[in-house]
């Protein structure tokens, strides 16, 4: 009966650990293309919340009165926007025109960080926002947080720019089903993977009869599957909750 360092030994001599290296360099190959490759010079306009400030029932909503700015409204309501360069490159002077419902009253507003110095431009339905420029998210984490005062329905809104050399995507607020799947993504995807990882390791354990004899290191190669799977889902998980942490906060400024 060979020991398990004749085992781990001879077991070297076989095309498995070929297969793996080559698998797993590979994969690490391919990573690295793809988070180095030059990508397209995008800005994205991401509409991150939408907020009714002022919820009153019809019966005695005449008898409340509201004013902004000295004068009487009726409604309050604010739309909150990241924009970011999701490019290689630093897109120069960019202007993104954001367009409301006809009947919306744009009242104020307001883009951080402030030292950017970008410039609101505000009209009766629409906000033109002009940059100086906005640099590669990926390199720099910068992002722009602006928020619109508005007297009036707070959508659709309509975002439209672009210029040489770039373009502009419109990601708006996902509905309720969306947002039902984006929240059981992760309790799925960790589900999908316990069950998996079960069934993998009772056929491995019955195919190379682990359960019959001691553990031996190659039984880890055996069980690298898991094990590479689990990495990649704890750095999918961390990515994730760093790119939440990593967002600005929107809203006004308050001292």
């Amino acid at each position: 009966m060979q020991s398990p360092t004749d085992t781990l030994w001879h077991w070297f001599y076989t095309n498995a650990p070929a297969a793996w290296f080559s698998a797993v360099a590979a994969t690490v190959t391919l990573i690295y293309v793809l988070r180095t490759r030059k990508k397209p010079r995008r800005l994205v306009v991401r509409e991150t919340a939408k907020s009714s400030l002022v919820r009153i029932w019809p019966s005695i909503r005449e008898k409340i009165g509201i004013t902004f700015d000295g004068r009487s409204i009726d409604t309050l309501g604010q739309i909150d926007l990241e924009i970011l360069n999701e490019g290689s490159d630093t897109i120069q002077q960019p202007e993104i025109t954001l367009t409301l419902p006809a009947e919306t009253r744009v009242l104020d507003a307001h883009a951080i960080p402030e030292d950017l110095l970008a410039v609101c431009q505000i009209h009766p339905s629409k906000v033109i926002v002009k940059l100086p420029y906005l640099n590669p998210f990926r390199d720099h984490r910068q992002t722009v947080t602006l928020s619109i005062l508005v007297e009036g329905p707070t959508g659709p809104v309509k975002a439209t720019g672009g210029g040489e050399g770039w373009s502009l995507l419109h990601k708006r607020l996902p509905s309720k089903w969306q947002s039902f799947l984006n929240e059981a993504k992760g309790p799925l995807v960790f589900w999908v993977y316990m069950l998996s990882a079960l069934l993998y390791k009772d056929w491995a354990w019955t195919k190379f009869g682990i359960a019959a004899r001691k553990f031996v290191w190659r039984d880890l190669y055996i069980l690298s599957p898991i094990i590479f799977v689990a990495s990649g889902l704890v750095a999918w998980g961390i990515r994730s909750i760093n790119n939440e942490a990593g967002r600005r906060p929107t809203g006004w400024k308050v001292d």
